[in-house]
């Protein structure tokens, strides 16, 4: 009997309620995440208890599919991280530009 992999379903589940709630997101993208995760949610509710024949290749591409995207949304929250930390050391960059600019209109 195979089960699909409820441990990765609920990582799923955590992932995309965590990224509903960034605010780096667009309030669209948010919304999205949110009905996802609910609806992930809602199918690990369903099949946790579900068992299926051991011939059913769907559950192995299912399960291969649930690692697949727990490692993209892991991913994305590690672009996000970074484009935040990418931001703030472009923003670092500006205020020392300004600060050389300021210094310049003092010899002029």
């Amino acid at each position: 009997m195979k089960t699909v992999d409820s441990e990765k379903i609920a990582s799923c589940v955590q992932e995309c309620f965590m990224l509903s709630l960034d605010d780096r997101l667009t309030i669209d993208e948010q919304k999205q995440m949110n009905v996802l995760g609910k609806r992930l949610r809602g199918h690990l509710i369903n099949l946790l208890s579900a068992t299926f024949d051991d011939g059913v290749k769907e559950v192995e591409a299912a399960n291969k599919q649930l690692q697949a995207v727990n490692q993209q949304l892991s991913d994305t929250n590690e672009v996000i991280n970074k484009v935040a930390a990418t931001v703030k050391t472009v923003t670092k960059l500006v205020q020392t530009l300004d600060n050389l600019l300021t210094m310049v209109a003092r010899f002029v």
